[in-house]
């Protein structure tokens, strides 16, 4: 599950920049109270685990979703074995069939 956990730089970089808009929005005195009317310094402590749980929710997700792309993948290379494995069979009664269909060499 944890396979790869930091290989994403790209989404925790998302992260990163996504919880610094979060605590400058919430936490900045004229731009969170006047301009988006939040209450961000009464909040508490329950309210910034809260702020902080989205990240580890994220990343939750994340791994959720590589263990499903692991099994479609997984899924996805046994179909082809199938299908090789039958064109190879079908290729090998071909050339028996050819074989069989010869003349004699003389």
């Amino acid at each position: 599950v944890w396979h790869d956990l930091l290989g994403n730089a790209h989404m925790h970089k998302a992260i990163i920049v996504a919880q610094v808009c979060l605590h400058v929005a919430v936490l900045l005195p004229f731009f969170s109270t006047d301009i988006l009317q939040l209450r961000g310094i009464g909040m508490g402590i329950t309210g910034l685990l809260l702020a902080l749980l989205g990240p580890v929710g994220c990343l939750v997700l994340c791994e959720v979703c590589k263990l499903i792309a692991a099994y479609q993948m997984l899924r996805y290379q046994q179909t082809l074995a199938e299908r090789q494995a039958a064109d190879d069979k079908r290729l090998d009664a071909a050339a028996a069939s050819d074989r069989a269909n010869q003349p004699p060499p003389q």
